[in-house]
């Protein structure tokens, strides 16, 4: 999704809304260690995706992420509302 919304970036044709749904804010909740909980719900396969190995990593994995992505993490919303969409959910979404 960062990499469609930069390809799209500026193009007034084309908008793309990121949510944050339940995984991310998991995820979130686990900088500065990451629990058994996180690890089971996704949280290995999700570091795993960066070449990160989660036994290793319990304390620091966040600072092995591409510092972007933790920042577009962080910045998403958990709704939007708009006159085209509505929705509190972290699907796919086309008008």
């Amino acid at each position: 999704i960062l990499a469609l919304e930069r390809q799209f970036a500026g193009n007034p044709l084309v908008e793309i809304i990121s949510l944050k749904g339940n995984h991310e804010e998991m995820m979130l909740s686990q900088v500065g260690e990451a629990t058994d909980a996180w690890l089971g719900q996704g949280g290995r396969e999700t570091l795993e995706s960066y070449g990160i190995e989660p036994e290793e990593h319990l304390f620091d994995w966040a600072d092995l992420l591409p510092a972007d992505h933790l920042d577009w993490l962080l910045a998403r919303q958990t709704m939007c509302s708009a006159s085209h969409c509505s929705t509190a959910s972290s699907r796919h979404m086309l008008p």
